[in-house]
Protein backbone atom coordinates (compact mmCIF):
# COMPACT_ATOMS: atom_id res chain seq x y z
CA UNK A 1 0.00 0.00 0.00
CA UNK A 2 1.29 3.32 -1.19
CA UNK A 3 2.11 6.10 1.55
CA UNK A 4 -0.99 8.32 0.14
CA UNK A 5 -3.26 5.57 0.48
CA UNK A 6 -2.01 4.60 3.87
CA UNK A 7 -2.85 7.78 4.82
CA UNK A 8 -6.52 8.28 3.44
CA UNK A 9 -6.75 5.27 5.34
CA UNK A 10 -5.91 6.18 8.47
CA UNK A 11 -7.97 9.35 7.98
CA UNK A 12 -10.84 7.68 7.27
CA UNK A 13 -10.64 5.46 10.66
CA UNK A 14 -9.98 8.40 12.33
CA UNK A 15 -13.54 10.19 11.19
CA UNK A 16 -15.44 7.11 12.02
CA UNK A 17 -14.38 7.43 15.52
CA UNK A 18 -15.29 10.95 15.60
CA UNK A 19 -18.83 10.70 14.62
CA UNK A 20 -19.42 7.27 16.28
CA UNK A 21 -17.92 8.03 19.55
CA UNK A 22 -20.47 9.83 22.20
CA UNK A 23 -19.82 13.80 22.32
CA UNK A 24 -18.61 14.43 26.07
CA UNK A 25 -16.02 15.95 27.59
CA UNK A 26 -13.93 15.88 30.27
CA UNK A 27 -15.53 18.77 32.35
CA UNK A 28 -19.42 17.26 31.57
CA UNK A 29 -21.62 16.67 34.72
CA UNK A 30 -23.41 13.98 34.41
CA UNK A 31 -26.62 12.82 36.98
CA UNK A 32 -26.61 9.65 38.06
CA UNK A 33 -29.54 9.81 40.67
CA UNK A 34 -32.43 7.76 40.09
CA UNK A 35 -35.55 9.95 38.90
CA UNK A 36 -38.78 8.19 38.83
CA UNK A 37 -41.58 8.02 37.27
CA UNK A 38 -45.16 6.16 38.41
CA UNK A 39 -45.61 3.51 36.42
CA UNK A 40 -42.17 2.88 35.59
CA UNK A 41 -41.50 -0.54 34.86
CA UNK A 42 -38.13 -2.75 34.88
CA UNK A 43 -37.43 -6.05 34.16
CA UNK A 44 -34.27 -7.83 35.78
CA UNK A 45 -32.08 -10.63 35.16
CA UNK A 46 -29.85 -11.74 38.22
CA UNK A 47 -27.12 -14.35 37.95
CA UNK A 48 -25.36 -14.97 41.07
CA UNK A 49 -23.19 -17.22 42.44
CA UNK A 50 -22.21 -17.73 46.31
CA UNK A 51 -19.07 -19.61 47.39
CA UNK A 52 -19.14 -20.55 51.11
CA UNK A 53 -18.78 -22.72 54.06
CA UNK A 54 -21.65 -24.47 56.29
CA UNK A 55 -20.97 -25.82 59.36
CA UNK A 56 -18.68 -28.87 59.60
CA UNK A 57 -19.82 -29.77 55.79
CA UNK A 58 -17.38 -27.87 54.13
CA UNK A 59 -17.23 -25.82 50.96
CA UNK A 60 -20.66 -25.19 49.48
CA UNK A 61 -21.09 -23.64 46.08
CA UNK A 62 -24.56 -22.04 44.98
CA UNK A 63 -25.95 -20.58 41.50
CA UNK A 64 -29.03 -18.73 41.48
CA UNK A 65 -30.83 -17.25 38.73
CA UNK A 66 -34.37 -14.38 39.44
CA UNK A 67 -35.75 -12.65 37.15
CA UNK A 68 -37.89 -9.38 38.21
CA UNK A 69 -40.26 -7.49 37.52
CA UNK A 70 -40.25 -3.74 39.38
CA UNK A 71 -42.52 -1.10 39.24
CA UNK A 72 -42.75 2.55 40.91
CA UNK A 73 -45.86 2.85 42.55
CA UNK A 74 -45.84 6.26 44.95
CA UNK A 75 -43.61 9.29 44.65
CA UNK A 76 -43.52 11.36 48.25
CA UNK A 77 -43.26 14.42 48.98
CA UNK A 78 -40.20 14.56 50.47
CA UNK A 79 -38.46 12.93 47.53
CA UNK A 80 -38.78 9.28 48.40
CA UNK A 81 -40.26 6.51 46.04
CA UNK A 82 -42.29 3.13 46.43
CA UNK A 83 -41.07 0.06 44.21
CA UNK A 84 -42.95 -3.06 44.10
CA UNK A 85 -40.39 -6.25 42.80
CA UNK A 86 -41.99 -9.25 42.04
CA UNK A 87 -40.07 -12.55 41.49
CA UNK A 88 -40.53 -13.73 38.18
CA UNK A 89 -39.03 -16.95 38.11
CA UNK A 90 -36.00 -18.43 39.40
CA UNK A 91 -33.97 -21.77 40.04
CA UNK A 92 -31.11 -22.86 42.39
CA UNK A 93 -28.52 -25.15 42.13
CA UNK A 94 -26.27 -26.17 45.15
CA UNK A 95 -22.95 -27.99 44.33
CA UNK A 96 -24.57 -28.55 41.02
CA UNK A 97 -27.94 -29.91 41.59
CA UNK A 98 -31.14 -28.24 41.10
CA UNK A 99 -33.07 -27.33 43.98
CA UNK A 100 -36.61 -26.05 44.52
CA UNK A 101 -37.09 -22.48 44.08
CA UNK A 102 -40.13 -21.29 45.94
CA UNK A 103 -39.58 -17.48 45.49
CA UNK A 104 -41.71 -17.30 42.38
CA UNK A 105 -44.68 -14.99 42.65
CA UNK A 106 -43.28 -13.63 45.99
CA UNK A 107 -43.51 -9.93 45.97
CA UNK A 108 -41.33 -6.93 47.73
CA UNK A 109 -41.98 -3.88 48.58
CA UNK A 110 -39.25 -1.32 48.99
CA UNK A 111 -39.27 2.44 49.68
CA UNK A 112 -36.09 4.75 48.85
CA UNK A 113 -34.97 8.00 49.97
CA UNK A 114 -34.26 10.36 47.26
CA UNK A 115 -30.80 9.33 47.33
CA UNK A 116 -31.79 5.30 46.18
CA UNK A 117 -30.71 4.25 49.76
CA UNK A 118 -33.67 1.82 50.84
CA UNK A 119 -35.42 2.62 54.30
CA UNK A 120 -37.88 0.14 54.24
CA UNK A 121 -39.34 -3.01 53.21
CA UNK A 122 -42.01 -4.98 53.19
CA UNK A 123 -43.20 -8.46 52.11
CA UNK A 124 -41.50 -11.86 51.35
CA UNK A 125 -39.50 -11.47 48.56
CA UNK A 126 -38.11 -15.06 48.42
CA UNK A 127 -37.00 -15.11 51.83
CA UNK A 128 -33.74 -13.35 53.54
CA UNK A 129 -31.12 -15.00 51.05
CA UNK A 130 -32.92 -14.03 47.84
CA UNK A 131 -32.97 -10.48 49.26
CA UNK A 132 -29.88 -10.00 50.49
CA UNK A 133 -27.94 -11.51 46.86
CA UNK A 134 -30.41 -8.85 45.05
CA UNK A 135 -29.16 -6.26 47.31
CA UNK A 136 -25.57 -7.19 46.75
CA UNK A 137 -26.12 -7.32 42.86
CA UNK A 138 -27.89 -3.72 42.78
CA UNK A 139 -24.87 -2.22 44.79
CA UNK A 140 -23.24 0.87 43.57
CA UNK A 141 -21.97 4.41 45.51
CA UNK A 142 -24.07 7.27 42.62
CA UNK A 143 -23.69 10.60 45.10
CA UNK A 144 -26.33 13.08 45.17
CA UNK A 145 -24.49 15.55 42.86
CA UNK A 146 -23.21 14.84 39.50
CA UNK A 147 -19.89 13.23 38.57
CA UNK A 148 -17.17 14.27 36.01
CA UNK A 149 -15.33 12.29 33.82
CA UNK A 150 -12.47 10.22 35.53
CA UNK A 151 -13.61 11.87 38.83
CA UNK A 152 -13.24 9.59 41.98
CA UNK A 153 -15.20 10.69 44.72
CA UNK A 154 -15.58 9.47 48.32
CA UNK A 155 -19.31 8.83 49.78
CA UNK A 156 -20.72 7.89 52.57
CA UNK A 157 -24.31 7.12 53.42
CA UNK A 158 -26.78 5.42 55.68
CA UNK A 159 -29.56 3.16 54.69
CA UNK A 160 -31.69 0.41 56.08
CA UNK A 161 -34.76 1.06 58.89
CA UNK A 162 -33.27 3.60 61.54
CA UNK A 163 -30.35 3.58 59.31
CA UNK A 164 -28.95 0.88 61.35
CA UNK A 165 -26.84 0.26 57.67
CA UNK A 166 -23.90 2.23 56.38
CA UNK A 167 -21.77 2.46 53.51
CA UNK A 168 -18.48 4.09 52.62
CA UNK A 169 -16.46 3.73 50.14
CA UNK A 170 -15.75 5.80 46.58
CA UNK A 171 -17.40 6.18 43.02
CA UNK A 172 -15.66 6.89 39.90
CA UNK A 173 -17.42 7.98 36.55
CA UNK A 174 -14.81 5.58 33.78
CA UNK A 175 -16.50 6.74 30.51
CA UNK A 176 -19.37 6.95 28.93
CA UNK A 177 -20.23 4.22 26.59
CA UNK A 178 -22.75 4.81 23.06
CA UNK A 179 -25.47 2.39 22.18
CA UNK A 180 -24.89 -1.30 21.42
CA UNK A 181 -26.67 -4.84 20.71
CA UNK A 182 -27.00 -5.11 24.26
CA UNK A 183 -27.59 -2.11 25.85
CA UNK A 184 -29.44 0.84 23.18
CA UNK A 185 -28.95 3.64 24.68
CA UNK A 186 -26.46 5.90 25.99
CA UNK A 187 -24.78 5.12 29.92
CA UNK A 188 -22.12 6.28 32.26
CA UNK A 189 -19.52 3.41 33.18
CA UNK A 190 -19.29 3.58 36.89
CA UNK A 191 -16.86 1.77 39.15
CA UNK A 192 -18.18 1.58 43.28
CA UNK A 193 -16.04 0.16 45.76
CA UNK A 194 -16.67 0.47 49.51
CA UNK A 195 -18.01 -1.44 52.45
CA UNK A 196 -21.61 -2.27 53.96
CA UNK A 197 -21.66 -2.18 57.89
CA UNK A 198 -24.70 -4.16 58.82
CA UNK A 199 -26.32 -4.67 62.43
CA UNK A 200 -26.73 -8.74 62.48
CA UNK A 201 -27.64 -10.97 65.21
CA UNK A 202 -24.07 -11.98 66.46
CA UNK A 203 -23.24 -7.79 65.94
CA UNK A 204 -21.96 -5.26 62.95
CA UNK A 205 -20.82 -7.19 59.75
CA UNK A 206 -18.90 -5.77 57.33
CA UNK A 207 -19.34 -6.68 53.79
CA UNK A 208 -16.92 -5.38 50.74
CA UNK A 209 -18.18 -5.20 47.54
CA UNK A 210 -16.55 -4.26 43.93
CA UNK A 211 -18.47 -3.16 41.03
CA UNK A 212 -18.89 -2.06 37.29
CA UNK A 213 -22.48 0.06 36.50
CA UNK A 214 -23.79 0.95 33.53
CA UNK A 215 -26.66 3.76 34.19
CA UNK A 216 -28.73 5.83 31.94
CA UNK A 217 -27.70 9.77 32.85
CA UNK A 218 -30.44 12.27 33.82
CA UNK A 219 -32.69 9.22 34.50
CA UNK A 220 -30.58 7.21 36.82
CA UNK A 221 -31.95 4.07 34.63
CA UNK A 222 -29.63 1.00 35.89
CA UNK A 223 -28.79 -1.04 32.66
CA UNK A 224 -26.07 -3.56 34.05
CA UNK A 225 -23.90 -4.21 37.30
CA UNK A 226 -21.60 -6.57 37.59
CA UNK A 227 -18.96 -7.30 40.14
CA UNK A 228 -17.92 -9.25 43.47
CA UNK A 229 -18.50 -9.28 47.31
CA UNK A 230 -16.94 -10.72 50.23
CA UNK A 231 -18.75 -11.62 53.30
CA UNK A 232 -18.54 -13.06 56.67
CA UNK A 233 -22.20 -14.88 56.86
CA UNK A 234 -24.99 -15.08 54.55
CA UNK A 235 -27.96 -16.67 56.09
CA UNK A 236 -26.21 -20.65 56.72
CA UNK A 237 -22.86 -19.63 55.03
CA UNK A 238 -19.95 -18.40 56.73
CA UNK A 239 -17.21 -16.74 54.59
CA UNK A 240 -18.88 -16.15 52.00
CA UNK A 241 -17.57 -14.97 48.31
CA UNK A 242 -20.39 -13.67 45.97
CA UNK A 243 -20.22 -12.98 42.10
CA UNK A 244 -22.96 -11.01 40.57
CA UNK A 245 -24.62 -9.41 36.79
CA UNK A 246 -27.60 -8.04 36.82
CA UNK A 247 -28.99 -7.14 33.46
CA UNK A 248 -32.29 -4.75 32.78
CA UNK A 249 -33.58 -7.02 29.94
CA UNK A 250 -36.82 -6.31 27.32
CA UNK A 251 -40.01 -8.12 28.05
CA UNK A 252 -39.60 -12.05 27.13
CA UNK A 253 -36.47 -12.13 27.06
CA UNK A 254 -34.96 -12.58 30.48
CA UNK A 255 -34.82 -16.74 29.62
CA UNK A 256 -32.55 -15.86 27.05
CA UNK A 257 -29.24 -13.87 28.57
Amino acid sequence: MSATRRFAFAAALALVSVFSAPACRSDDIYRLQRVPKVSDTDKYRFDIQVEGQRGEGGAVNVVVMITTTEAVKELKSNGSYVVLTTIDSGTIKVMGADRPFAGAGQALTVTFDKGGAAIRKEGNGGGPLVEAILDFARFNLIPDEGLKLGEERAVERQSGKDNKQSAAGTVTAVSVERPGPEIKVQTVKVKSAGDITQIAPTGPQKIHIESVAFIEPNTGRLYKNEGKATAPMIGPLKNCTITFKLSRVANGDADKQ
